[in-house]
């Protein structure tokens, strides 16, 4: 297995540079306590019996006027509006080339009451009303330069509106081990309002210990993110027009446990960053194990990849690749809120619980709570958050949480997540309420 040490390789932007190498804002100096906070369940809908409420996989979200929920579904290419008490409210979108249809749907978000769409493989950003009516939809240019340079290296892709008409997009590369190379480069970009190549943020190193990608019996690639990477996590707030990178390579017994957050500008220029000491969680063998099983079981179904391997051959292939740290990388998801607080998701916990940590702008520690089953969190403030859990069955169910700052001991009964509302099963298409 790779037991690469996992140090960030965020490092090859000048401006930046020079910014990550000073000392922190907080050198030396203790995290201050997190707030305990509580979650209570709020809403669900989503319901697989019922065509009207049945969805396919939530792509990205937004909040839009009077608290109405936007869904954008990448496989139907649709987006769903509801209501704030979880009623179907519109549909609009759809697959094709004509006004308000997409080739592919990535992101969406406002600009005051007007809804954005990105269709990144059309290259176009298409506009709404509040009623889903077509405002405007506008093509995007394809700025060609970094493949012209090698051909590794994929084009710009604009992945978020700014307040300003602007873009923030990446630029990615081929998987490192594809590539023949130790590293490939990710761009994260500041693009105009035509999708051109206005500034770089940062230039991050995507590492073979960052992704998975081996060779079939017949010479396919099989590829994937790497379960345990450490490599550095990145989340746009559109709105404040900065980029959140989260710095968390696994504890090596070397120093403190910290993870390092970094705010940046779209000009790359730094705003804050800061050190947050965290509990390191050891990487349990069982735990690998399993992830290798799961790899394995995955590869198997897609026979026509992975060639005529027998599961012995698919086990060994997949332990050679895998990197696996001594201990967890301390955070597996990073989300910006629309307050601007930042939202990290941590390993799972006892239980089967998965613990979130919240800092504010400024990168302080603010609050932390627990939720048993996953949730797959788009849209947060330090009222409620918004996002998808999946069911054993695989069916996606939209779930929203009020926080409750107050312990769990403290919260009122039955609001906690740790009751009723944490279980699956016996869901109805909305449930306002557990």
């Amino acid at each position: 297995m790779m037991r690469t040490p996992g140090r960030l390789a965020v490092l090859l932007l000048a401006s930046w540079f020079g910014a990550a190498c000073e000392p922190s804002e907080n050198p030396g100096r203790a995290s201050p306590a997190y707030e305990e906070w509580t979650v209570a369940h709020e809403l669900t809908f989503g319901d697989m019996d019922d065509p009207v409420y049945s969805f396919g996989p939530v792509r990205d979200m937004a909040i839009g006027p009077g608290g109405r929920i936007h869904t954008a579904h990448s496989q139907e290419l649709l987006i769903h509006r509801w209501t704030g008490s979880g009623e179907l409210d519109a549909t609009f979108g759809g697959r094709g080339e004509g006004p308000g249809e997409f080739s592919a749907l990535s992101s969406i978000g406002f600009l005051g009451d007007t809804l954005w769409a990105l269709d990144p493989r059309g290259f176009r950003v298409t506009y709404f009303d509040t009623a889903g009516t077509v405002l405007r939809s506008m093509p995007l240019q394809v700025d060609v330069r970094g493949q012209r340079d090698d051909p590794h290296v994929g084009r710009p892709r604009p992945m978020h509106l700014l307040p300003d008409g602007t873009f923030y997009g990446m630029q990615s590369s081929l998987f490192p081990q594809i590539a023949g190379r130790d590293s490939m480069p990710v761009l994260h970009l500041h693009l105009d309002a035509d999708a051109r190549i206005l500034d770089t943020i940062l230039v991050q190193a995507m590492r073979r210990t960052d992704v998975l990608a081996v060779r079939s019996a017949r010479g396919r690639w099989l590829t994937g993110s790497q379960p345990f990477a450490d490599g550095p996590l990145t989340a746009v707030e559109p709105s404040l027009g900065t980029l959140v990178v989260v710095e968390r390579p696994a504890y090596t017994r070397e120093g403190p446990a910290q993870l390092r957050v970094i705010r940046l500008s779209m000009t790359g220029d730094t705003v804050f960053r800061r050190d947050v000491a965290y509990e390191p969680v050891p990487l349990e063998a069982a735990t690998v194990e399993r992830v290798i099983t799961g790899l394995v079981n995955r590869w198997e179904e897609g026979q026509g990849a992975a060639g005529e391997m027998s599961s012995e051959a698919l086990t060994e292939l997949a332990r050679e690749a895998l990197y696996t740290p001594d201990y967890h990388p301390p955070v597996a998801r990073v989300v910006v809120g629309r307050d601007g607080t930042i939202w990290l998701r941590g390993v799972l916990a006892e239980e089967g619980r998965v613990e979130w940590r919240v800092l504010d702008r400024r990168g302080e520690p603010l609050g932390r709570f627990r939720l048993r089953a996953p949730l797959r969190i788009f849209v947060a403030d330090q009222e409620a958050v918004w996002g998808v859990q999946r069911s054993p069955s695989g069916v996606e169910y939209v779930r929203m949480f009020r926080i409750v700052h107050a312990p769990e001991g403290a919260a009122a009964s039955g609001a906690a997540v740790t009751g009723a509302a944490a279980v699956w099963g016996g869901f109805s298409r909305r449930t306002p309420r557990d």
